[in-house]
């Protein structure tokens, strides 16, 4: 920083799940007034309380209720010792996520055809969000006498996580499907959106799947 209480730095983890977010601000010299806005001249829009001061170094600033599943930038405003008034800075954007992650559809990219004892088919489960998986969380499918138990192949950090299925020995199905809405099980793991929120394990309701074994 090479100006009068500049506002140097800030650290926030973004999107999170509180709509009350504490940012640290770091700050080159003590100030008498330390305060966030969301508007860029930091004149009109005031996100934390009046009052604060500052010290030279880190502060913790929280802000007031931003708005929910919203972007909001924030930007600092301080003042030192002598009354001298820093640039309005941008720190950051943080952007809420209140919303979990929930299952829209569930899709292959495998043609509709007979499939054979070994032949390995994708399925595809897809968010309404970005999720991260740990573990290795199952799919259970339909497939006659006994039912296929698929586990999680890949797609963390995207919208679409991948199943792989190996058609088995006593797999039979005239439309492939999963068992229930119900069917997508942790077993152990975890399933969060970015905002690290538990989504939804509830599956759409049954319907005629694109994939045929006979």
């Amino acid at each position: 920083c090479d100006w009068s209480s500049d506002v140097c730095s800030s650290d926030l983890t973004s999107p999170g799940t509180t709509r009350t977010p504490t940012l640290t601000v770091n700050l080159s010299e003590a100030a008498s007034s330390l305060r966030l806005y969301s508007d860029g001249g930091c004149t009109t829009t005031a996100i934390s309380a009046a009052g604060q001061t500052g010290v030279s170094g880190s502060n913790t600033v929280t802000t007031t209720t931003l708005s929910a599943d919203a972007t909001t930038n924030i930007y600092g405003l301080v003042k030192d010792l002598a009354n001298n008034t820093s640039s309005c800075t941008l720190l950051t954007s943080y952007r809420h996520d209140g919303t979990a992650a929930t299952v829209t559809s569930v899709t292959s990219s495998a043609s509709d055809g007979t499939y054979r004892l070994g032949q390995v088919l994708p399925i595809n489960v897809v968010f309404s969000e970005p999720v991260n998986v740990t573990g290795s969380p199952q799919l259970t499918l339909s497939t006659g006498s006994s039912n296929a138990v698929v586990s999680y192949t890949s797609g963390s950090g995207t919208s679409t996580l991948t199943f792989n299925y190996t058609v088995g020995l006593t797999h039979t199905s005239s439309d492939l499907n999963y068992v229930s809405t119900s069917s997508l099980a942790l077993n152990g793991g975890t399933i969060t959106d970015i905002a690290v929120s538990d989504r939804s394990r509830s599956l759409p309701s049954r319907s005629r799947r694109t994939l045929r074994r006979r």
